[in-house]
Parts: C-alpha cells; sequence; structure tokens
C-alpha cells in the first residue's frame, strides 16, 4: 500500500513539474501568438496623446464586451492600416497592458474639392478633423 501510494505520488509531482516548466519557460512563446488579452493601453509617441484611448481601442476592436485582441504582430497591422498612424511599435508589459509608440501622419497640405481631406508630404490622404487642430 505504501509503495502504491509513493508511486503515485511521484508520478503526480513529475507531472506537474511537467506543467510548470513548459508554462514557465515554453508557453510564453505560444503566448505571443495567441489572442491576448488587454486591461489598459499605455501609449507614446511624439505628440501626447494624439489618439484618444478610445480611438486606439477602436481600431484594435476591443470593448468592455471583448477585451481579447490578436497578437502582437495582428495589433501592429491593425494599426498600420489606420490612415493616421505612420509607424508603430507594440509591446505587453505585465500581463493585460498593452503599450504602444506610435508617429502620427502630420497633414501638410488640403486637397481641394473634398472637405475634411489632407495630405502628408508622402501624399497620403488622412481625414484632418477632429483628430488634428488648426494651430498644429
Amino acid at each position: 500500500m505504501k509503495l502504491k501510494f509513493f508511486l503515485l505520488s511521484l508520478f503526480f509531482s513529475c507531472f506537474l513539474l511537467v506543467v510548470l516548466f513548459y508554462f514557465a519557460f515554453l508557453g510564453k512563446g505560444d503566448r505571443r501568438e495567441s489572442k491576448i488579452r488587454i486591461k489598459a493601453i499605455a501609449q507614446t509617441g511624439s505628440q501626447k496623446e494624439a489618439l484618444k484611448t478610445d480611438d486606439l481601442a477602436e481600431i484594435l476592436g476591443l470593448s468592455v464586451e471583448n477585451p481579447y485582441c490578436l497578437s502582437q504582430q495582428q495589433i501592429k497591422k491593425k494599426l498600420l492600416s489606420c490612415p493616421l498612424i505612420e509607424t508603430a511599435e507594440i509591446e505587453e508589459i505585465g500581463f493585460d497592458i498593452l503599450w504602444v509608440d506610435y508617429q502620427m501622419r502630420r497633414p501638410y497640405v488640403f486637397l481641394g474639392n473634398y472637405l475634411n481631406i489632407a495630405l502628408d508630404r508622402k501624399g497620403y490622404p488622412i481625414p484632418f478633423l477632429p483628430f488634428y487642430t488648426p494651430k498644429n
């Protein structure tokens, strides 16, 4: 009976060690490819809060009901598909915080026949209002 209990506890201990090893070392690589839960967004850039955090969450498809977002590569792809964002860097801070460092496109000229459309220096069309104020 003691031998059976010893073997059972040994098997359970080994199984527990394997599971802990997987999540401690190997599980981190899979985490970047799977959906990540985001509770907060920290943003930096050349302009102080050029986009409101709610706007960033909307671009990423985040909401209170759906706090999950795709992998970091897919988040970056979504941000770069927004016409306002020129460059973006993404990093996970802690467990549920997404850090976004982005550079906004700067309007250079207005497109004459269209309302609320400006062009940056590279000729990329961007919406002007409400993202840019006349003093900028």
